[in-house]
């Protein structure tokens, strides 16, 4: 059987390289204008939040808390792991699922009868 000479496409090429679907919608004004590192956080990223975080004295957890309408508790510890609660839940809210098309959807002509009788 002969082999056929298919060139395979170079990885600079390609649009995707991972199958995957874009499940995210922009949700807020930020993202759609291109802005979406800015926030009261500072950040998106939970790893570099985390860095900010640590890195501050207890003084700065408090001011901090206290610019995004945290509770200002007394152990720093459980005061970073309500920041990060919290900032978790504010990414969580710009991530909004991809809405998938409403298609036809094909109904037995037995199914169609059953959902007829409310009429």
């Amino acid at each position: 059987m002969p082999k056929t000479s298919k060139k395979k496409p170079a990885l600079k090429d390609l649009a995707q390289a991972n199958a995957k679907v874009p499940t995210m919608e922009l949700t807020s004004l930020d993202q759609i204008w291109g802005f979406s590192e800015i926030s009261r956080y500072g950040t998106t990223d939970e790893g570099e939040y985390k860095l900010k975080i640590f890195d501050m004295t207890r003084a700065d957890l408090e001011n901090h808390a206290r610019a995004v309408g945290c509770l200002v508790l007394e152990s720093s510890e459980r005061l970073r792991n309500e920041l990060l609660k919290q900032f978790r839940a504010y990414i969580l809210s710009l991530r909004k699922p991809a809405s998938l098309p409403q298609g036809k959807i094909k109904v037995s002509d037995a199914a169609q009868k059953v959902l007829n009788e409310g009429r």
